[in-house]
């Protein structure tokens, strides 16, 4: 099945064309036509449940993918509480415009695999829509250890606002957690997006997601993946409207042995668009993380301003950390911009911090501290409780 869908990375410039690798696939069987079935039988949503159908097709000629960065682990289809909801507003409840919205903004994701998964098997999705110039205000969604596959979609109507917090903390025990989100930002519309990953030990997690943005809409998304197991992520901000304004604010912190792959892309296909991409972290022990940040400036796109840049403290001699920035620009009318640091703490910092009563281990905790300020300066500002916790979960893990 030839599905159409937008790739992550534009693969043509005039009479050239990229190759672009194609990891190795695997065809293995996870129960999944049992369940599905069992989620068809189940549902009381005829729109949703014939999209679903059709999504399985493809599915099933997709085979799982065997990554050269990072090995998920693979899925249990049955360790999901399908008959339970997450809360209110869910994707069960989806109607025809919503339908509508998840197949324009057809992507990728980290893989078209995972993607799909993530959709056909969601027990944890939400669908929120608000009202034409609504404030909807703080919307908070949190997820468990039973929370595997997400398929949520945030609908801003013009002239609307939002702030949701995603919280994703659960023990997901060899399990892969596969989650997608599109969020759809039509005109002078405002989406704050905070993300809270925690990855356990044995954690497999894979994070999808599709922004799309209206003349002179704003988007922030801040997002922090933390803990010792593997994530995987691949973010597209798609500036379709002239005057949008983007931040995106990546932050990762590795431990033990966890191994973390980011991929954010954002794509300026309006003119006067603004797109910031900033990541930082902090990685110690064995750790090791690779940040690919992409600007893909389209023709036509007059006036854009991209900026990307990522920096990286290193708190061991062991820890492994690999950046790949991407210009890919048709438009001559343009600013884009891009830089990698990776750096130490210096012991000028460390010796001016132990003077004033500090220990060694406590001052590199408290310098670390302040890679990640705008998360939980943030936090703070829409709920103390979620930031006071952050805070104190960031500090014991660095």
């Amino acid at each position: 099945m030839n599905a159409l869908y937008a790739k992550t990375v534009r693969t043509g410039h005039k009479n050239f064309k990229s190759v672009i690798h194609e990891p190795k696939r695997v065809f293995e069987s996870y129960s999944e036509d049992e369940v599905f079935k069992k989620i068809i039988k189940e549902s009381k949503n005829n729109l949703l449940s014939g999209y679903l159908q059709k999504r399985f097709e493809e599915y099933k000629e997709i085979g799982f993918p065997v990554f050269r960065r990072i090995n998920l682990n693979r899925p249990d289809f049955k360790a999901g509480n399908f008959g339970k909801p997450c809360g209110s507003n869910t994707i069960s409840d989806i109607d025809e415009q919503g339908i509508e919205l998840i197949k324009k903004y057809d992507f990728e994701g980290t893989d078209r695999k995972y993607l799909l998964m993530a959709e056909l098997f969601s027990n944890c999705g939400y669908y929120i829509k608000t009202q034409d110039d609504q404030d909807a205000g703080i919307i908070k969604l949190w997820y468990d250890d039973t929370s595997i596959f997400e398929n949520s979609l945030f609908s801003l109507k013009p002239g609307s606002k939002a702030v949701i917090i995603r919280q994703i903390s659960g023990n997901y025990s060899d399990k892969l957690r596969s989650g997608v989100i599109r969020a759809i930002i039509e005109h002078n519309a405002e989406l704050v997006l905070i993300n809270i990953i925690k990855t356990a030990k044995t954690d497999s997690i894979s994070e999808s997601g599709y922004f799309s943005l209206s003349d002179n809409s704003r988007l922030k998304v801040i997002e922090l993946s933390a803990g010792q197991g593997k994530f995987v992520s691949n973010y597209v901000y798609s500036m379709d409207g002239k005057n949008s304004v983007l931040r995106a604010a990546p932050m990762f912190m590795g431990s033990d042995e966890s191994v973390s792959d980011i991929f954010h892309t954002v794509k300026f296909n309006a003119p006067a668009a603004i797109g910031v991409l900033e990541a930082k972290g902090v990685l110690k022990d064995r750790s090791s993380c690779i940040f690919r940040g992409t600007l893909d400036i389209s023709k036509g796109a007059f006036d854009a301003d991209g900026k990307e840049s990522s920096f990286t403290l290193s708190l061991s001699p062991h820890v492994r950390m690999q950046t790949i920035p991407g210009l890919l620009v048709a438009e001559n009318k343009v600013n884009a911009s891009h830089a990698a640091t990776l750096g130490s703490i210096s012991e000028d910092k460390l010796y001016y911090m132990m003077n004033r009563g500090f220990s060694k281990a406590q001052a590199k905790k408290l310098i670390s501290m302040g890679i990640f300020d705008e998360l939980t300066e943030a936090l703070d500002s829409y709920d103390k409780d979620i930031a006071q916790e952050t805070v104190d979960y960031v500090y014991s893990n660095i």
